[in-house]
């Protein structure tokens, strides 16, 4: 089998990202994209164990950042506008909200703090099923091109809700095909953490419904 070198390591060749030497970068990561997105399993089973994380997080940040400018984009234009109430119950409680120019320029530190909460709860609880056949470094790629499909939230509202739940089963395809593990395996590693996520949003949730009643009650 053809390989390309990347530094002191090997990788098969026809994984598209990082592009081979003197390839176009633009078609590479339309290439990465459109074969994480739509053919995880095959793309995923061809991710070499090397090269480092570093293009991988590279792609990553590009794609958030990508995201986090349309996004922006859109609260400039005003078009999509959060609800003028959400600002007054804010401003009542003593919380500001963060200004889309600081959240846009904030999105690389957010991204890869992301980045790494979200792909290291997912290894240990891989370590603990006994499913991580590779080190972190394989996880980390997993969720750095399962990210792919939040490209979608350059459609507001539905996009992003669809973005994510397709990355959720990306992160799951990902890490069955790159740990080389069972199923459920990798989908308690990535859902488990998600369904805690949620239930303390809930919990969050109530505890600001009943702050904001206690205050409208004053």
């Amino acid at each position: 089998m053809d390989t390309w070198s990347y530094g002191e390591a090997t990788a098969p060749a026809g994984f598209p990202w990082p592009p081979e030497q003197d390839a176009p970068v633009v078609m590479a990561l339309g290439e990465t994209w459109k074969s994480a997105t739509f053919d995880p399993g095959s793309f995923f089973r061809r991710m070499p164990p090397k090269p480092g994380v570093g293009p991988a997080i590279l792609y990553y940040l590009v794609v958030g950042i990508l995201v986090a400018g349309v996004s922006l984009f859109w609260d400039m234009t005003g078009v999509f506008t959060r609800p003028a109430g959400d600002e007054a119950v804010a401003a009542e409680l003593g919380i500001g909200t963060l200004d889309p120019v600081i959240g846009f320029l904030l999105s690389p530190l957010l991204l890869l703090f992301g980045l790494v909460l979200s792909a290291g709860v997912s290894h240990v609880l891989l370590l603990m099923f006994g499913g991580a056949r590779n080190g972190f470094g394989v996880t980390v790629r997993v969720f750095c091109y399962a990210y792919s499909p939040m490209v979608f939230g350059v459609v507001p509202l539905l996009g992003t809700l669809v973005g994510t739940i397709w990355m959720i089963v990306l992160s799951i395809i990902g890490l069955r095909e790159a740990h080389a593990t069972d199923g459920w395996k990798a989908a308690l590693a990535v859902l488990l953490p998600f369904v805690l996520l949620v239930g303390l949003v809930v919990l969050m949730a109530l505890f600001f419904a009943a702050t904001v009643a206690a205050i409208l009650t004053l």
